[in-house]
């Protein structure tokens, strides 16, 4: 009998989904598992938007989950420090009793440590973040795995500053879905596609290509982002950064143009929900208005 795997039950950057995949590919018998509903292009084998639903059908939800899926797997790949019953883990006991083994794999916020990483880093991801995280819970992390983990994971070698004992597993990536094509002259086009400005650090990419700018005149600076929630529509919108974007506000708040002629911008605000199961859902309700002064809200 081959060896059973569950990831899950949070897809972050489609890692639970590949993972899955790619062990499926080597002969393991792998099931991947998500309870975040997040962009269409991550596929993950079974998907339960449970935590976008009210309190108690999302908790029904989590616990039906936990009795379809208990003691099929040898290996228990938890991803975001969330079990089959997030955010508290109750069942977290349950796998060691049943003989499987539990693997904590961390992305982020489950895991980083805020206050060491400002205490000891001038520039960090913490540096730059509007905080949604929550201490108390990756507090319960920490314990939680260092008492039931077999092994823990961190996908960007930053994190094993907050998890001294886990290993770096790099970000995984399906490469059949990026086919190489050679390119049939000099480039023309650097895309850059953020799901949050302050947290992907959009305002130092603007500033380097504003540097390389006069080596590389011909060459044009994007970025592409989501603005569906102003317009009631959900295709992504691609905007030209203009050539004062580095000097501008935007990345220190945050902003996106909303790519119409009414030089409305949007703050996304990001918290992490203990209602939606401890994972962070982002909040968009302020609308910002775009000048050369910093922000002020209109909405």
């Amino acid at each position: 009998m081959s060896l059973r795997v569950l990831h899950a039950p949070a897809e972050i950057a489609g890692q639970a989904s590949i993972l899955a995949k790619a062990l499926r590919d080597l002969g393991v018998d792998a099931h991947s598992l998500a309870y975040n509903p997040g962009f269409p292009q991550y596929t993950p084998d079974e998907m339960r938007p449970y935590d976008a639903w009210p309190v108690i059908p999302r908790y029904a939800g989590y616990l039906g989950s936990f009795l379809r899926h208990a003691g099929r797997y040898d290996v228990y790949h938890f991803h975001f420090g969330r079990t089959l019953v997030p955010p508290h883990n109750p069942d977290l006991p349950l796998y060691h009793a049943l003989g499987q083994k539990v693997v904590f794999h961390y992305h982020g916020c489950d895991i980083r440590d805020r206050a060491h990483m400002l205490a000891t880093h001038t520039h960090a991801t913490c540096t730059e973040c509007d905080p949604f995280c929550v201490p108390p819970r990756q507090r319960m992390i920490r314990a939680a795995a260092a008492r039931f983990a077999d092994a823990e994971l961190v996908s960007t070698p930053d994190l094993l500053e907050s998890a001294p004992r886990a290993q770096h597993l790099p970000v995984a990536a399906d490469l059949s879905n990026y086919p190489f094509t050679p390119s049939s002259g000099p480039p023309r086009l650097v895309l850059h596609a953020p799901t949050n400005r302050l947290i992907k650090g959009t305002r130092y990419v603007e500033r380097a290509y504003e540097a390389l700018r006069p080596r590389f005149p011909a060459m044009r600076f994007e970025v592409t982002e989501d603005v569906g929630d102003i317009h009631g529509n959900a295709t992504p919108r691609r905007y030209a950064t203009t050539s004062n974007a580095s000097s501008s506000d935007g990345g220190r708040c945050g902003r996106r143009r909303c790519g119409c002629s009414s030089g409305v911008w949007r703050s996304p605000r990001r918290s992490a929900s203990r209602d939606s199961g401890g994972l962070a859902t982002s909040s968009r309700s302020s609308v910002r208005l775009c000048s050369d002064n910093p922000c002020r809200n209109v909405a």
